[in-house]
């Protein structure tokens, strides 16, 4: 029963059931358990926080002058989040996908298709793909559009971050 709790959990709309699923359920792929309070008590290196953005962010997201624009831009996250919340948007980053980066396919009458975020959505939809193409396709000629479920934001076990990774990362964010 834990290992299907632990699969929908951590997706789960309530950061509240989140954060404390990771004190009892261990992630899937893991054999440890992601404790956020105990991940944002470690004593986190803003310094060592920026290695690990540059290596294991920066290629989506953006923080200050480093890094790219497909996923949310970092650099005032500290407005919106605090330790905690940043902590579990980066643990379980299916629990709340930012509005505008919920991921779609997208299929032509011509059978072209294109997978990505909506960026406009009028006469024309264009979609931008996961290395920050844009594809531009006449409206009247979509034929199929599905949001996919879930973010396409790899969680840290994906990424293989440590607990300290994710404290040194949130502490380099929190500072910016």
């Amino acid at each position: 029963l834990q290992e299907q709790v632990a699969k929908h959990i951590f997706s789960n709309p309530s950061q509240a059931v989140r954060i404390q699923a990771g004190n009892y359920f261990k992630r899937p792929g893991t054999e440890k358990l992601w404790s956020i309070p105990m991940i944002a008590k470690l004593n986190g290196n803003a310094i060592n926080g920026k290695k690990v953005f540059q290596s294991s962010c920066a290629n989506c997201h953006r923080a200050g002058k480093t890094g790219l624009n497909i996923g949310p831009d970092l650099t005032l996250i500290k407005k919106k989040f605090d330790q905690v919340g940043l902590l579990d948007a980066i643990i379980n980053p299916s629990g709340a996908v930012v509005f505008g980066y919920e991921a779609w396919s997208v299929t032509t009458q011509d059978g072209e298709s294109a997978f990505g975020f909506i960026v406009a959505d009028g006469q024309n939809l264009v979609i931008r793909d996961l290395v920050g193409q844009q594809h531009v396709f006449p409206a009247n000629k979509v034929s199929k559009r599905q949001k996919q479920p879930g973010s396409l934001m790899p969680d840290p076990v994906a990424l293989g971050l440590s607990q300290q990774n994710l404290a040194d990362v949130s502490r380099f964010l929190m500072e910016l």
